[in-house]
Parts: structure tokens; sequence; C-alpha cells
């Protein structure tokens, strides 16, 4: 969000807020002098207006690292539990007996 516009003249301030809770951060971020022959409108075809939404690499999920194969872990645990069951099983047999 641009709180103070910059011009030629005069710095401008500008801060990011939240569009969920609306929360302030990184407040009273100077924006610097525009150069001679700048304008303030974002009319132009360059890609650096960060203004507009989705141009935050912020929205986008983290990369955790986590690429472990779930489906072979839960193999591997029905295996153990498997024989578990078939270990208590002939233990109970062999007690009876």
């Amino acid at each position: 969000m641009i709180d103070k516009a910059a011009t030629k003249e005069a710095t401008g301030i500008k801060h990011e807020k939240c569009t969920v809770c609306g929360a302030k951060r990184s407040e009273n971020t100077v924006i610097d002098k525009l150069p001679d022959g700048g304008n303030t409108d974002n009319t132009g075809s360059s890609d650096n207006n960060t203004n507009k939404p989705g141009n935050d690499d912020s929205t986008k999920c983290p990369q955790t690292g986590d690429s472990s194969n779930h489906i072979g872990w839960l193999a591997a645990l029905c295996g153990v539990l498997t024989l578990l069951g078939v270990s208590g099983k002939k233990r109970k047999e062999s007690e009876v007996k």
C-alpha cells in the first residue's frame, strides 16, 4: 500500500497490509524519488509493479524438502504389525498346550 507517492522532488512512503486480517508490516518503507520524466502512474507495461495481486511470492506454498514415500512406510508398518500379531497368536497357542 502506498501511503505517500514518490515524486521527482520527494521520496514516498509505503507499507504492506495482509489481505486476510489487515495487519500491517514494513511500515514507513521509503520509496526513492522518481527520476526526471518519471510519473507515479502504474499504467506502463513494465513488470516491476509490486502493487498488483499475484506478484508476491509469499502466497506460494513453501517447499519443505519432505520427499519421503509414505506408501512404503505404511507397507512396512503393516508388515511389522502382521508379524507381531502372528507371534502373539503363536505365543498364546504354546501357552495353552
